[in-house]
């Protein structure tokens, strides 16, 4: 398995799912097939590229850590703190492409085939009923027919201020904040 991380400036906004749901789905059934996220000012990001051979497949996946700052690291370390619970689902797509749009940037995918090309993940505090996120991280499946060099290439064209990360060594798992 390959995988490199990048601190990138946070985006505003990052949008993310299937075209045609924009186009045809009412709002309330829209917010479960797609990533429609603002992204809190006090937020950093971390994008990492990762691909690995499963079952004879290769799989490339960019994943975007959206966290408060100071914080964004861990979450892209996979962990997370005892307080937290969180949520993940899966993002369909039914055309064969896919809608990525970080701020002002955006480019259709195409995929090649149908089925989930992503997930949405988010982190709560356990105790919080208004569910606010207190981190995220969005999965974009990449294409088959895209390399590594392909998604570099695609990280500089959404993100802006990109530098990579040494990689860190494992650190042990908050207890709580």
């Amino acid at each position: 398995m390959m995988k490199e991380m990048y601190s990138v400036k946070c985006p505003e906004h990052i949008v993310f799912g299937d075209p045609w749901y924009f186009k045809t789905e009412p709002k309330d059934r829209l917010k479960g097939l797609v990533v429609d996220c603002t992204v809190p000012k006090e937020f950093e990001a971390i994008v990492a590229l990762e691909s690995e051979n499963r079952d004879g497949y290769d799989c490339r996946t960019m994943y975007i850590y959206l966290a408060p700052k100071g914080e964004a690291e861990l979450y892209a370390n996979g962990m997370c703190y005892e307080s937290q619970e969180a949520k993940q689902r899966p993002i369909p797509v039914d055309t064969a492409e896919y809608k990525l749009k970080i701020d002002e940037r955006e480019d259709i995918i195409h995929t090649g085939g149908d089925g989930y090309w992503g997930s949405y993940l988010c982190f709560y505090d356990k105790g919080d009923t208004s569910k606010r996120p207190e981190a995220s991280v969005i999965a974009v499946y990449m294409p088959d027919d895209e390399d590594i060099d392909d998604m570099r290439n695609r990280m500089e064209f959404f993100f802006q201020d990109v530098k990579p990360l040494k990689n860190s060594p494992e650190k042990e798992k908050p207890k709580n904040r």
